[in-house]
């Protein structure tokens, strides 16, 4: 899925230094620190990550074979969601065993997502509906933020623990909170059994995804000014 359309033009940052940061254990991914510095001498440090490892859904209570494919497993949290009302992508394909082909929500390369975890620092060029998600208010996120923490609770649904929900920008202008990212979701079959801890977690993920988010319009209001970008 392409997460945020076609990028504006605009002045391109030239990276000065790059320190590579070791992987982690727990997935497989890389991560580098890069400074940057304009021709106006705008400077700006960014913190880079490239995933290579997708997770899977954890689906608990569920009657299902021990050997369900991955495919099959995203198909059934994809539907879950969808079933107990959260916001999800349109539609879900199965192309082979590992893997699926879901709607591209930027499609019409004007829509974008937010990640909250990614773009609070990431390298990137500035994309048309920028202008319109520095404009949300954060008590507005909050607000929906809330709203969707209530209903995880509700409906036996863990939230991921590092992005929580995205948000997405419609050419509009309007937006809505998605839980775009199913790796790492818990999911209750039976919505009663989802334990107190769960429920804990997932207030302090919501909350920790609102903080970020504020500064990932921050962020994204510098990188605006400093390539001369309204």
């Amino acid at each position: 899925m392409e997460k945020y359309g076609r990028p504006e033009r605009g002045p391109i940052f030239e990276i000065k230094n790059e320190y590579v940061i070791p992987k982690t254990r727990e997935a497989a991914e890389e991560k580098s620190i890069i400074f940057m510095e304009t021709n106006c001498g705008h400077k700006a440090s960014l913190f880079t990550r490239k995933v290579e490892l997708f997770c899977l859904p954890t689906l608990i209570g569920f009657d299902y074979p021990a050997n369900l494919s991955y495919a099959d497993i995203y198909s059934v949290a994809w539907s879950t969601l969808r079933d107990r009302g959260f916001n999800v992508v349109p539609t879900v394909r199965e192309i082979d065993q590992n893997k699926v082909a879901t709607t591209d929500l930027c499609a019409d390369e004007i829509t974008s997502v937010y990640d909250q975890k990614i773009d609070v620092a990431e390298l990137r060029d500035p994309f048309p509906m920028d202008k319109e998600f520095i404009k949300i208010p954060n008590d507005k996120i909050r607000k929906e933020a809330e709203i969707l923490l209530n209903m995880a609770n509700r409906k036996g649904v863990e939230l991921m623990s590092d992005g929580p929900f995205h948000i997405v920008v419609r050419g509009d202008g309007s937006w809505y909170l998605m839980p775009l990212d199913i790796g790492k979701i818990r999911i209750y079959a039976k919505e009663k059994d989802m334990p107190r801890n769960s429920k804990l977690n997932n207030i302090s993920f919501i909350r920790g995804a609102v903080t970020a988010f504020d500064k990932v319009q921050n962020n994204i209001r510098a990188l605006r000014e400093a390539r001369g970008l309204v």
